[in-house]
């Protein structure tokens, strides 16, 4: 009852936190975060004291017709890799590379992370702090842009054009686990950096800073079921407009094996999760998330899809076993 209770506590404390706004999507999105946390927060590389790779793909809006040559839907892939950084005893290091195309607009990102871990309370949990830095890329195509009238200066500009901006990025996290409960914050794009294109850059596109705090827990019902409740909460808090949004999901896993659930993104889509581990190891996940939109449907398609592999390898490391965690243990 006592664990009961901490979640339930954290969980209202998050639907507080969270105003009935939209989240203006900068970053790119995904249905399964608790999956894979390591995209938001640096310091959770190594935590479990394996080597993990992870690639995605996501379809947002499938079949959004838009004024451009390929379609409209927004695409998304990303690949991670993440492990102990087995020369230094309780470090670990990561690697992400995420490409965002939207229309006109690809976004391309590389990172690397690194942190140190700290066992606290008497070894039953583990505090991480981690650092990351990298470049953040944003390409305009002009070739995409549809122009009411082409002898127009800024359409005679960006006809048969392509411009990129190339700019330096860095994120911090903390990161706490313990076997049946994790929590992280976390502060990305902290340099703010200005990206603009065009003439008189009249293209202006502020690489906003974002916090993350994402939260999760492991309450066994049985030998055989297991849930897993999560939430994650996104805040731009130098934006014009306060733009905070809420996810919360809760996620069943049957005999280690199976795994299927639902998922509420404020002000945007319900969606619904399944996956499984085919190797008997349970080293290996695939997973499939399907976005059912809910607002703003006028100017978007209803649907979108998000599949994801991952693989995790025993590594050799320094210092005391980590506590597994919902995600980051054989129970994800």
């Amino acid at each position: 009852m006592k664990r009961n209770f901490t979640y339930f506590l954290f969980l209202q404390c998050a639907l507080l936190v969270a105003v009935r706004l939209g989240y203006a999507q900068q970053d790119a999105q995904f249905s399964q975060y608790m999956f894979n946390p390591f995209y938001y927060n640096p310091a959770v590389a190594g935590a479990d004291g394996k080597a993990n790779f992870f690639l995605t793909h996501r379809t947002q809006w499938l079949g959004y017709s838009a004024s451009f040559d390929d379609g409209g839907s927004p695409q998304t892939q990303m690949f991670s890799a993440m492990a102990p950084f087995i020369f230094v005893p309780n470090t670990g290091v990561g690697l992400h590379v995420v490409r965002d195309v939207r229309g006109p607009l690809t976004s391309l990102e590389a990172q690397l992370s690194a942190n140190y871990h700290f066992s606290v309370f008497e070894d039953k949990g583990r505090l991480s702090v981690g650092v990351r830095g990298g470049v953040y890329s944003q390409t305009v195509d002009g070739n995409k842009f549809r122009f009411v009238d082409g002898n127009d200066a800024v359409a005679q500009y960006w006809i048969g054009r392509r411009e990129t901006a190339l700019k330096p990025d860095l994120a911090f996290g903390v990161w706490y686990n313990q076997e049946d409960f994790y929590v992280g914050l976390a502060g990305n794009h902290l340099l703010g950096s200005q990206i603009s294109f065009g003439l008189d850059n009249l293209i202006d596109n502020a690489l906003a800073r974002n916090l993350y705090l994402t939260g999760g827990y492991n309450y066994p019902l049985d030998d055989q079921w297991l849930l897993q409740p999560s939430v994650m909460i996104k805040t731009i808090p130098e934006a014009t407009l306060k733009t905070t949004s809420v996810e919360i999901s809760v996620l069943g896993t049957y005999n280690q094996k199976f795994w299927g659930g639902l998922s509420f993104r404020q002000s945007d889509a319900l969606i619904a999760m399944v996956g499984m581990y085919p190797l008997k190891d349970n080293s290996m996940r695939v997973g499939y998330a399907f976005d059912y939109t809910i607002s703003g449907r006028q100017g978007k398609a209803p649907t979108s899809h998000e599949v994801f592999l991952s693989y995790g390898l025993a590594w050799k490391r320094y210092g005391k076993p980590t506590p597994e965690t919902p995600r980051h243990g054989t129970r994800h």
